[in-house]
């Protein structure tokens, strides 16, 4: 007969619960407070049972002695609220724990639990009456020894707990465990507050008996193999259900930007992402005990030293980083608000990715220190070390910001994905191919497509510049040529320290250029394990895309103010608004790709499409729409409190569009080649897709009102100041615009719209639109109206638009096509270059226009040639040339 203590208490009665026969409880076993006393069950446990058995261990040491302290894990098959389960890494932490702590340990498990491994200190139970015996046997057994069994579940989800008595001859387990308070064990509980749980068999996978002392020579043969296993702990490889190590913070950043996941008022769903969070969390909690580990053994391996100490500091600065992840979705307790929110979720990312990078550096110097090469390292290759893209959806813009921090320039993501116009984009390629994201085409040259261009035209405004660089197609006679001048390009770049991004043709989206070797540049992608891709020079371009971009993100002087930025980012965003022509069914861009992304969806043509286009379209766009409501609440708290009511109007709407596109991605299918699409989710997409369109409309609109109140703004700010330029010809007067000069500018807007041309060049045509951009206009003495002198009709634009880099001027006209000439148009363009030369000090004057005969005859006529035989629609003039053709009779 068992001896027998005080009876329990039931919860919900207040009544002591009559002692029974076949009862000992170890009542000396102390209790733990998780999280105040550590994270890791195991150790807690551990500790807890070492204290009773009269050996006390610190809690430090004893998770560093498994290895826990230096884990990470995360299941890649599904949510995981366990990921922190120490026994994802199979029996051998607890062993080596155990070990250290001076145990033999026995293990008895069922068939399920680490069903690959086996051991002579593994015995499996069948999971049947049998086995419960078996287990029963065994814990009561060590309990009448004096020995609590260390046991995996008992009470909750399956981490260790600690067994320290029995009850009923073993039918009801007592104990402590880290989970009885959030799992309640059929509201009984000991008076000591010991758990009591009689349905222990259904929970309790396993146990680890204490099976006798080990000698002190073995014990220090395991703790001497304490770096050996902290190493194997880091560098675990992938398995069935999880990843380890570096890898796994790539699955649960992976896991974080699927926006559709996190859906706003679930909080079934949302509590469910909290405790897979704090997993995260409590895995890297432990990283001080690691360093710690660490730093004692560079105290005996002098030879090792210097990387065990850089070692140790990489994993204390992890630890004291990782709060900043808590921190950026709201605080330590996750906020339903802050884990919807796209864009703090992926603030929260950029933590856990700079948490991976500590740990990466942790596990190179450890590597060094045991004399193995480490992993992720490129033999011979010229590295840049520290660059890593930002993990979004748009990789471009993720590759973008992550050399932007690397330059150690600081922008908010929002900020960046505004001011570039990104926030407001959409591509859609035919058939809603996985193409639309990325073929917008940004060429480093600033030519190429027109969203392209304005993002090269923008970044200055963030201290940035992309426009060194090359782009080339096989199709190309020069391709060979550009070939060559990248590599060139590259070294060079990687040499002076400067980041680049790639498109190198053979994983369709863009990269990080980490250094180079004699063959091959060096590639950094989140979409491969370990991040670094090799790809050969001879590669390069030629694969699936038959084509490559290269470009360097270098620091500039900031262009002009935020307000300046502001409108011209909403201008931008204007001009996607327009509806005016045919959709374009093989691509179609702004306001026009919901048209053909709702045809190809009602069509069927989407299925013709490569790769998961729907969901893919889905999600990159549905990123830019959360940055846009970002940027506008942004904008409006920087430019002023006035400004807040209406960008806040603009923001609610943008809102709209996000959740209508992430909510698309739960509608269709993940493999949308395969599964069929019901008619009933088909017309769910369409109407989540027309309710984006809609709110996106609106926001526009509220764009514009935006855009009219400051220039209003600014000419109610600059009237009194600006030094304004009046030229007269033979015809004409070259003036300031005035309000009265609405009409005439609405007509030329009219025309403008129409003619060859960019979209993001265009203006807004509505009579509101006119009245405030003459307004902007009549501020401003950068622009000229071209009137004609006997009746005062305003017949053009004559824009001078400042310095490039290259020192030349950049002008531009805009002029009625009646009045399109070669005669008119040629007057006056010649009046307001030789006034640029006369007072600007500038070597030549630039101009960029769309390859049109007629805008393009004036500039000709006037001696101006092709920069670029490529780029037919930019022409310059030094001035030199300029003189001397003015002297000529």
């Amino acid at each position: 007969m068992a001896a027998e203590t005080a009876g329990p208490k039931n919860r919900r009665e207040g009544a002591t619960v009559p002692v029974k026969a076949g009862r000992k409880v170890l009542d000396s076993v102390p209790g733990f407070r998780y999280i105040k006393d550590g994270f890791d069950p195991f150790a807690l446990c551990l500790k807890s049972c070492l204290t009773h058995l009269g050996e006390p261990r610190p809690y430090g040491g004893l998770v560093a002695d498994s290895g826990a302290c230096f884990r990470m894990a995360w299941n890649h098959t599904k949510w995981d609220e366990g990921n922190m389960g120490l026994g994802h890494l199979g029996p051998e932490p607890f062993r080596r724990g155990m070990q250290c702590a001076g145990y033999r340990p026995r293990f008895l498990v069922r068939p399920e639990w680490w069903q690959r491994q086996t051991a002579s200190d593994i015995e499996r139970v069948p999971r049947s009456a049998d086995g419960k015996r078996s287990m029963r046997d065994a814990i009561v057994a060590s309990i009448d020894r004096g020995l609590p069994v260390l046991a995996f579940g008992v009470v909750g989800p399956p981490e260790v707990s600690l067994i320290t008595g029995y009850d009923e001859g073993g039918e009801v387990m007592v104990g402590w465990s880290c989970h009885a308070e959030a799992h309640p064990p059929k509201d009984e509980t000991e008076p000591n507050g010991m758990f009591r749980q009689r349905d222990w068999w259904e929970a309790t996978p396993g146990l680890i008996l204490l099976d006798g002392k080990l000698g002190e020579a073995e014990v220090r043969r395991v703790r001497g193999e304490a770096l050996e296993w902290a190493y194997r702990v880091m560098t675990m490889p992938k398995n069935e259900t999880h990843e380890f190590g570096e890898s796994a913070y790539k699955s649960w950043c992976y896991g974080l930007i699927r926006d559709n996941e996190f859906p706003e008022g679930d909080e079934t769903t949302l509590q469910s992402r909290r405790f897979t969070f704090w997993d995260g969390i409590i895995m890297q909690a432990d990283r001080d005990d690691a360093a710690a580990l660490l730093e004692r053994e560079a105290d005996s391996r002098l030879d090792a030293a210097g990387h065990l100490t850089e070692a140790a500091r990489c994993l204390r600065a992890e630890h004291k980083m990782c709060g900043r992840a808590q921190a950026a979705i709201g605080g330590e307790m996750l906020p339903s608000a802050g884990l919807a929110d796209p864009v703090k979720r992926r603030a929260a990312i950029d933590v856990i990715q700079a948490c991976r990078n500590h740990y990466v550096q942790a596990t190179k110097h450890l590597a060094l220190a045991l004399g193995k090469k480490p992993p992720g390292v490129v033999a011979g290759a010229v590295p840049l070390e520290g660059l890593r893209p930002a993990y979004r959806s748009m990789t471009l813009m993720g590759c973008m910001l992550g050399a932007i921090r690397y330059l150690g320039v600081d922008v908010d993501p929002a900020w960046l994905y505004g001011i570039s116009g990104v926030a407001f984009l959409m591509n859609i390629d035919q058939g809603v191919d996985v193409s639309g994201p990325t073929s917008w085409g940004v060429d480093p040259d600033g030519r190429g497509e027109p969203d392209g261009k304005h993002l090269v035209r923008m970044l200055p405004y963030l201290g940035v510049t992309i426009e060194h660089g090359l782009a080339a197609w096989v199709e190309n006679a020069d391709f060979v040529q550009k070939h060559k001048e990248a590599q060139v390009f590259v070294r060079e770049k990687v040499d002076a320290g400067i980041p680049c991004v790639s498109w190198d043709g053979d994983w369709p989206e863009y990269t990080t250029v980490n250094g180079y070797t004699p063959d091959a540049v060096v590639e950094w992608t989140h979409f491969v394990d370990g991040g670094y891709r090799v790809m050969r020079w001879e590669t390069f371009g030629r694969n699936i895309t038959q084509c490559f971009r290269v470009f360097s993100v270098e620091p500039v002087e900031s262009l002009g103010d935020e307000r300046e930025a502001v409108l011209k980012a909403l201008h931008f965003a204007l001009s996607l608004g327009s509806t005016d022509k045919p959709v374009d069914l093989a691509n179609a861009r702004g306001m026009q790709a919901y048209d053909l992304w709702l045809h190809c969806l009602e069509t069927g043509e989407w299925r013709e499409a490569q790769g998961p286009g729907m969901r893919y379209n889905a999600a990159c766009w549905g990123e830019c729409r959360a940055y846009a409501e970002a940027f506008l609440r942004l904008a409006g708290r920087r430019l002023g409190d006035e400004l807040q009511p209406l960008f806040g109007e603009a923001a609610d709407h943008y809102k709209v569009v996000c959740t209508s596109l992430t909510q698309v991605q739960n509608v269709l299918p993940r493999d949308m080649q395969r599964e069929a699409l019901s008619a009933e989710d088909q017309a769910r997409a369409a109407q989540l897709l027309r309710t984006a369109r809609d709110a996106e409309k609106h926001g526009l609109a509220a764009i514009e009102r935006i855009v009219n109140v400051l220039k209003a703004e600014d000419r109610t700010v600059n009237q009194e100041n600006a030094d304004m330029i009046r030229i007269e010809t033979k015809r004409l007067i070259l003036r300031p615009f005035t309000a009265d000069d609405w009409r005439d500018f609405g007509e030329l807007s009219v025309y403008w719209a129409a003619a060859p041309g960019p979209a993001f060049d265009k203006w807004p045509t509505s009579e509101e639109a006119s009245k405030g951009s003459v307004a902007y206009m009549s501020t401003s003495d950068k622009y000229l109206a071209m009137s004609l002198r006997e009746s005062g009709k305003v017949v053009g634009l004559l824009a001078m638009n400042g310095a490039e880099e290259g020192g030349e001027f950049d002008v531009g006209h805009v002029i009625l096509s009646t009045y399109q000439d070669n005669d008119h148009d040629r007057e006056a363009l010649q009046a307001l270059i030789q006034h640029c030369f006369d007072t600007q000090g500038i070597p030549a004057v630039i101009t960029h226009n769309a390859d049109h005969a007629p805008q393009l005859a004036p500039l000709k006529s006037l001696g101006f040639t092709t920069k670029d035989p490529k780029d037919r629609g930019t022409l310059v003039i030094t001035r030199q040339e300029w003189d001397e053709r003015q002297r000529q009779p």
